[in-house]
C-alpha cells in the first residue's frame, strides 16, 4: 500500500494486487473521514483505519462508493454500521450482479466477508457542511459518480478518468463526454481516478479528446500493445451499439 497527501486534507492510498494500480481515497475533515471506495476487502481498509487513527485519531467515516464495479466495494462489509452512500443504481446493480462477480473474480478477495449495498443513495448531488459535494457523473458506467472537495478543489472521478484512454462499458459516450466537459468546467486543480495517480486538467482533456474520435470514426494511431487492446475493445463495443442502433 502506497499512501500520499494530497492538498491540505487528501490522503490516496493505492494498491497493487490487480493488474493496474487501484485508488482509495480519503478526504480528512476535522471530524469525519470520508472514504471513497473500498477495494478488493476487509484487509487493505483495516490498513487505511490503522493508517488514519496513528496519524489523525479516530473520526466518524463516511464511505462512497463511486459506481457498481467489484474492484472499488468489497471492502464495504468493514464499514457496515457505517453511512455508506452511492447513486441509486449503484445500489441497485450490486443487488443484481453482485454475486456473479464475487464467484467470478473470488480468488482476489482480501479478508472479504459479505456484499454490503449502501444504505444511502441520491440521484442527482449531494453536498456536505465540510465543502464536499456528490454528483452523478455518468460515463465509465451508469452509476458512476464523482466527489469534488471544494477546500482543496481535488475532483476524485472514479473510472470516468484512466490513463492513457478510457475503457468503455457503457452506451452513452455522448453522455461522458459531457460528463468530461463538465468536469473541465469545475476548474479543479486536481484530477485522480480510481487507476490514475495524481493528474492535471491534461488527463481529462485527453480522455476526451479520444472519445470525440472515436465516436467520429476518426482514425487513432495507438502503438503500445497493451494500450491496442483497450482501444479495439472500445472499437468494438462502439460497432456493437451502431449495429444494434440499426436494427
Amino acid at each position: 500500500m502506497d499512501v500520499q497527501i494530497v492538498g491540505s486534507r487528501g490522503i490516496l492510498f493505492t494498491f497493487y494486487d490487480l493488474e493496474m494500480p487501484t485508488n482509495v481515497y480519503v478526504i480528512n475533515t476535522i471530524g469525519t473521514y470520508f472514504i471513497v471506495d473500498t477495494y478488493l476487502g476487509e484487509d487493505p481498509m483495516i490498513a487505511i483505519e490503522d493508517y488514519l487513527i496513528e496519524h489523525f485519531g479516530n473520526k466518524k467515516k463516511i464511505v462512497i462508493n463511486t459506481h457498481s464495479d467489484w474492484d472499488h466495494i468489497w471492502g464495504n462489509s468493514y464499514f457496515e454500521d457505517n453511512l455508506i452512500i452511492s447513486h441509486e443504481k449503484c445500489k441497485e446493480d450490486i443487488l443484481k450482479n453482485g454475486e456473479h462477480f464475487l464467484k467470478e473474480h473470488s480468488r482476489l478477495k482480501r479478508g472479504f466477508r459479505k456484499l454490503v449495498v449502501p444504505n444511502m443513495t441520491f440521484k442527482e448531488k449531494i453536498t456536505f457542511s465540510e465543502g464536499i459535494e456528490i454528483f452523478h457523473s455518468p460515463g465509465h458506467s451508469v452509476d458512476s459518480i464523482s466527489i469534488f472537495d471544494r477546500v482543496d478543489n481535488v475532483l476524485y472521478a472514479g473510472d470516468n478518468i484512466e490513463y492513457p484512454i478510457p475503457f468503455i462499458q457503457f452506451e452513452d459516450i455522448k453522455g461522458y463526454i459531457d460528463t468530461l466537459r463538465k468536469y473541465l468546467e469545475l476548474d479543479a486543480d486536481i484530477f485522480i481516478g480510481g487507476h490514475t495517480e495524481v493528474e492535471n486538467a491534461d488527463i481529462v482533456k485527453s480522455n476526451k479528446n479520444y472519445l470525440e474520435k472515436l465516436l467520429c470514426g476518426n482514425s487513432i494511431d495507438i502503438e503500445d500493445d497493451s494500450i491496442k487492446v483497450v482501444h479495439e475493445s472500445n472499437s468494438k463495443f462502439l460497432d456493437s451499439i451502431n449495429s444494434n442502433d440499426e436494427r
